[in-house]
């Protein structure tokens, strides 16, 4: 007999368990067509466009002066590198690194052997002594 209620109430327990309410998605979906006005048609078409072009985010390299952040940390702290470039048909005519927060004259030197290449060659720089900063300066290259 003591048996009985609790078998009663572990039976009543279980099956509250196992339903849950089906729901059915398909009735709850819609086949409302959505129409965007004309001007607002207008305007997503001119954003559209202003994002295609961003996509193809690169310079011209024709007859400018690109500056560029080439920020890194050395194991002394930040370095807030900034390296400026005057490029012409896509070949470096004068570079050179600054910082105020690092001496990045050696690597601003080093960079001058750059003069008269290709600016995608900075992308494979590599400076002696300067494996951190090279490495930012390359990154920093390949972004452009």
């Amino acid at each position: 007999m003591k048996l009985l209620p609790l078998l009663l109430l572990l039976a009543v327990l279980a099956s509250c368990g196992t339903q849950t309410p089906a729901e059915n998605i398909e009735e709850n979906e819609t086949n409302e067509e959505i129409t965007v006005p004309v001007d607002d048609e207008e305007y997503l078409d001119s954003i559209s466009d202003e994002l295609d072009g961003m996509d193809n985010n690169e310079t011209s390299m024709n007859n400018e002066v690109i500056e560029f952040d080439s920020a890194y940390r050395n194991p002394a702290g930040d370095v807030d590198m900034i390296v400026k470039m005057e490029v012409n048909n896509g070949v470096i005519e004068a570079i050179e690194a600054n910082a105020t927060t690092w001496d990045v004259s050696d690597f601003s030197t080093a960079l001058q052997s750059l003069i008269g290449s290709p600016v995608e060659e900075g992308e494979t720089f590599y400076a002696a002594g300067s494996s951190i900063a090279s490495e930012a300066f390359n990154n920093a290259i390949k972004a452009l």
